[in-house]
Parts: structure tokens; sequence; C-alpha cells
């Protein structure tokens, strides 16, 4: 299945859809549901502490 430009898939349980809640802190992944949210943070934590980085680097003066 392919996504719209308005559509995002779901990091946890691969659903797509469109209006995904972001992550707060690294602002890249999407989820459809705080549930996956909560179920992916083990295998998100190391990647969005580092996209956080990356992210507060690129937008400093």
């Amino acid at each position: 299945a392919s996504t719209t430009p308005f559509q995002s898939q779901c990091l946890s349980c691969s659903q797509i859809a469109a209006g995904l809640q972001t992550c707060a802190r690294c602002k890249a992944a999407k989820y459809c549901s705080r549930e996956c949210q909560a179920a992916h943070w083990t295998a998100h934590k190391s990647a969005c502490k580092r996209l956080n980085y990356v992210f507060k680097v690129s937008l400093e003066p």
C-alpha cells in the first residue's frame, strides 16, 4: 500500500492513515495511538534521542 502526501504509516502497527500523532520529542516518528507509541518506545528510544539532538543542532543559529 502506498501513502498519499497527507498520509503516514504508524511505526508500531504499520497502519496507514492521515493525522497520525507525532513523537513530541523528535517530531519524526508517527503513531496512530498512544498505545502504539508506548508499545514501540523501547525500539524508538535510542533513535529518538539522536534525532532530537540533530534537529536541535540544525535549528541553532
